[in-house]
């Protein structure tokens, strides 16, 4: 196995952590949610405090990753969120948990930013729909593993150690990461010379000469695509968000599952979502048209899915429901993070996928708080969903009318360098 693969590897066992460490608090919902007497409107708000502080620096992350490097960053961001974690078991009220939670989301929000910049560097273009796919699989693979182990755990020790077990975890992922990344791979001691010049010499090819250190902070929130490539990632993350946080309490609330078998059940779809990940970033890369035409296609699929999975009373029917739902969001997912790799240049992949990610996080501040307060009031999660499905459908056309007409473009024109590069050779 090449070394930037196991380096890919790496990354989404990063991602896999991470999702457990963040899916603990979901399962322990219910249990916090009795002993700490809150409403359903305060448990959303707090399990919102997370991606509140995940968007506060998530915009900030791509510039970091600028500043220190992925591999200092993500080292230093991993001993931080763990700590959190572990300081999650610790808390005694609503405004404890609030603050721990606002906390956890800033220091895992560079994460991101941080391993598309990593990805960037290590995996030659053609590679780099495979690589996003592998790690984004990891998010859903690290839900279904978060949502079994922590339900096991909780049951049989009470929710606080479940959360110091996670914490301790951390330190061991964090010394791992400093031992394996690299921010060059020239900097690699076990990279050969056979692995490096095929890594430049294809990013040489595709992204021509390095010329600058990429855009300001103006140029980049001047971009138009910046902003419609955010419309659509805020478009399918706010179904995406509510699973995460919700999926199991409704099993428990609407559906009467035990915790325990609301943990293995919430699990299922995330089987099939990582699954989706996987398939449709590896598609991505021998699509013959765009990735943004297929991540078109995975929201129009997946809408239908997200407001039937709610509004059947069949069991067995919602949860196959909500298996291709978030198959095909996490097929999204597996597919975006490579788009920016196309539409911009590489050193504002970082800047560009940040700020995407932030209006992601803002879909997850306004989510789970929504979800929360329309059951509050009315008792019922529908609503929530329907609105969810109208939104992927939205960023859909969105996607397909302008990113896939500009991700032409681009391609086009890289054609054309490379074209005119060879016969200057010649």
């Amino acid at each position: 196995m090449t070394l930037r693969k196991k380096i890919m590897l790496w990354l989404a066992f990063i991602m896999l952590i991470a999702y457990i460490d963040r899916m603990n608090f979901a399962i322990a919902a219910p249990i916090i949610l009795k002993e700490f007497g809150l409403l359903a409107g305060q448990l959303g708000v707090i399990m919102s405090a997370f991606t509140l502080g995940y968007m506060l620096t998530n915009f900030v992350g791509g510039f970091v990753t600028e500043w220190l490097k992925p591999r200092l960053l993500l080292t230093l961001i991993i001993l931080l969120w763990s700590a959190m974690v572990a300081l999650t078991g610790l808390a005694w009220s609503f405004i404890s948990l609030l603050l721990i939670r606002v906390l956890f989301g800033m220091f895992e929000g560079p994460m991101i930013p941080s391993l598309t910049k990593t990805v960037t560097i290590w995996a030659p273009p053609k590679e780099r729909g495979f690589a996003s796919g592998l790690w984004m699989a990891a998010l859903p693979v690290g839900v279904v593993v978060g949502n079994v182990i922590s339900a096991i755990i909780i049951e049989n020790t009470g929710w606080r150690p479940c959360f110091y077990i996670y914490g301790a975890i951390g330190l061991i992922v964090a010394y791992v990461t400093w031992q394996m990344i690299r921010n060059n791979p020239k900097e690699h001691p076990h990279i050969t010379p056979q692995e490096l010049n095929e890594i430049e010499s294809s990013i040489l090819n595709h992204e021509g000469e390095k010329l600058s250190s990429g855009s300001t902070v103006w140029e980049i929130l001047r971009n138009p695509w910046v902003w419609v490539l955010s419309f659509v990632y805020f478009s399918v993350t706010l179904a995406f968000w509510a699973n995460v946080n919700w999926l199991p309490t409704y099993l428990v609330k609407v559906r009467g599952s035990s915790l325990l078998k609301s943990g293995f059940l919430s699990a299922l779809p995330w089987v099939a979502g990582a699954l989706g990940s996987f398939i449709m970033g590896w598609f991505s890369d021998h699509f013959k048209k765009s990735r943004s035409t297929l991540m078109a296609i995975c929201l129009f699929l997946m809408a239908p899915f997200t407001a039937y999975g709610v509004m059947t009373p069949s069991l067995e029917m919602c949860i196959a429901c909500f298996c291709i739902s978030i198959f095909f969001i996490m097929g999204f997912l597996g597919i975006v993070y490579a788009v920016p790799m196309e539409l911009f240049p590489r050193d504002d992949v970082a800047k560009a996928s940040g700020i995407m990610l932030g209006w992601g996080s803002f879909a997850g501040v306004l989510s789970p708080t929504l979800v929360g307060y329309i059951v509050q009031y009315t008792n019922s999660f529908n609503s929530a969903y329907y609105v969810f499905a109208a939104m992927a459908v939205a960023g859909g056309v969105v996607s397909i009318l302008f990113l896939a007409r500009k991700e032409a473009s681009v391609m086009e024109e890289k054609r054309v360098f490379i074209e005119k590069k060879e016969a200057v050779a010649r």
